[in-house]
């Protein structure tokens, strides 16, 4: 199956719409599960902004509190807000593990039997501009955490704040849990897709099933990079093959697939967040999350 350029490109474009459409109602259902309510164009700016966080810090670690705290600017209470963040995550973590074994049964045999091979040879190949990025990336968290935090004193009754989380959590009816999940495989589909449906556009593409799980591993592999984005290594692997041959089009495909999953989310995101907060604001957000535990703000 192929297509043209323009219909592989409108295809992505409303894969990204539909990605940030079922962030935006997971949120808002979540949130009346927990008794509040939120405008989908004000949900849809802080899912932007924390899909911004969370490109641009290792491991993807500033997204959730950039979301909670968009949530709390926005009026909601900080129980919900927590509550709406950890059940979002744990049930899209579930998705994303219930996509990678579908696909680990269903496609994996015939993308190793494709490039598995080839590609294992490609990345020992790659491992020391690999090593170099981490250190970089390490080097640059070293510096962030010379800055000095500032320093919160006094308790808080953590206890109590942990017996109303779960009567929150308790009261959230089983079928909000269930469109969560729903819409959850919705986002991990439509942000896997995304290459394949761009690959479809150029000649001599790898089978689909190869283009799925190679774009499945590099979106996914973000979650446990110590890089931005997987800056680097995501890029390595995608030129080593690990979703087929790329071809003449490797570099245009290549950005073309970072603009889309990652692209725009994050320059919007940024942008409504630089405008709604300030910069300063989110520049000492990504110093405390890479902050050392001793200097981390207590509570």
């Amino acid at each position: 199956m192929t297509l043209t350029p323009l219909a592989a490109h409108l295809g992505c474009a409303l894969l990204v719409g539909l990605d940030m459409l079922a962030r935006c109602l997971r949120t808002r259902i979540c949130l009346q599960g927990c008794g509040q309510r939120q405008p989908l164009t004000r949900l849809l700016e802080i899912n932007l902004g924390a899909e911004a966080a969370a490109a641009l810090s290792p491991f993807r670690v500033a997204g959730e509190p950039a979301r909670v705290g968009g949530m709390l600017h926005a009026g909601v209470p900080l129980g919900a807000a927590v509550v709406t963040s950890a059940t979002e995550g744990v049930i899209n973590g579930v998705g994303i593990v219930a996509v990678g074994v579908a696909l680990v049964f269903g496609l994996a045999p015939e993308w190793w039997d494709q490039v598995g091979p080839a590609f294992m040879g490609r990345l020992r190949g790659a491992l020391p501009v690999v090593i170099g990025i981490i250190l970089a990336v390490a080097a640059g968290v070293r510096l962030l955490r010379r800055r000095p935090d500032t320093h919160v004193s006094g308790r808080t009754p953590w206890r109590d704040r942990v017996r109303e989380l779960l009567r929150l959590w308790a009261d959230i009816p089983p079928a909000t849990l269930a469109g969560i999940a729903l819409l959850s495989m919705v986002t991990v589909s439509a942000r896997t897709l995304l290459l394949p449906v761009l690959a479809l556009g150029v000649p001599d593409h790898a089978g689909f099933g190869v283009l799925w799980v190679g774009s499945y591993m590099m979106v996914y592999s973000q979650l446990v990079l110590p890089l931005p984005a997987g800056a680097g290594a995501v890029d390595l692997a995608f030129l080593g093959g690990v979703a087929g041959d790329p071809g003449a089009n490797a570099a245009a495909l290549l950005i073309a697939w970072r603009g889309y999953s990652l692209g725009i989310a994050t320059v919007a995101g940024t942008a409504l967040a630089v405008h709604r907060f300030g910069a300063r604001p989110l520049l000492d957000l990504v110093r405390s999350r890479v902050a050392r535990p001793s200097e981390a703000p207590r509570r």
